[in-house]
C-alpha cells in the first residue's frame, strides 16, 4: 500500500504503470533490501487492493490515523468535513454492489454530467483523517450523519 501512496503523492502513475515508475526509484531505500521494481506489478498491487478491501477500509484507515496521532501531535479539535463532486467520463457499470455514478447535485454546477463524490475530514492542520468515495447523488446530510456515527466508534 505504501508503494501506491508514494506514487500518488509524487507522480500519479496508473496502476499498470507502477512497475515502470519504480524502475526509476531506489526501491531498496524506500522498502528494504531485496525489493525490486518488478515487485510492484499490477497483479501484486491488485492483490494488495483486494486485501485492503477484505480488511475493511474504514478499519485500516482508523488504525493508521490512530497510529500517527500521538507521534505527530494531531489536533482533534476543529475537524473539518466536506464533500466535492467529480465528473465521470467513462462508462458506468450496472452492478448492484459498486459505486453509483449518476447525475446529482454537482458542486461544479453541471447536473447534466454523471459524477461521483468524495467526502473527506481533515484536522485543522489539513491532515486527512477520514474519507469516503460516495455515489454521485449522495446527500451531504446523510453522509454527515454516517461520519458522526463512524467517528463515535473511534
Amino acid at each position: 500500500m505504501a508503494a501506491m501512496i508514494i506514487n500518488q503523492l509524487s507522480d500519479r502513475k496508473a496502476l499498470y504503470q507502477m512497475e515502470k515508475f519504480y524502475q526509476k526509484q531506489d526501491v531498496e531505500l524506500l522498502f528494504g533490501a531485496g525489493t525490486k521494481a518488478s515487485d510492484f506489478n499490477n497483479d501484486a498491487l491488485g492483490r494488495a487492493l483486494d486485501a485492503l478491501h477484505d480488511a475493511g477500509i474504514e478499519k485500516v484507515c482508523k488504525t493508521a490515523v490512530q497510529a500517527v496521532q500521538a507521534p505527530i501531535n494531531l489536533t482533534w479539535k476543529g475537524l473539518h468535513f466536506d464533500t466535492t463532486s467529480f465528473v465521470y467520463t467513462g462508462q458506468p457499470k450496472d452492478e448492484e454492489d459498486v459505486l453509483k455514478i449518476v447525475r446529482g447535485y454537482s458542486k461544479d454546477h453541471r447536473p447534466d454530467l454523471p459524477q461521483f463524490k468524495l467526502g473527506m475530514g481533515t484536522t485543522p492542520e489539513g491532515i486527512p483523517v477520514y474519507a469516503d468515495i460516495l455515489n454521485g447523488n449522495q446527500d451531504d446530510k446523510k453522509w454527515n450523519k454516517h461520519v458522526l456515527n463512524a467517528l463515535t466508534d473511534w
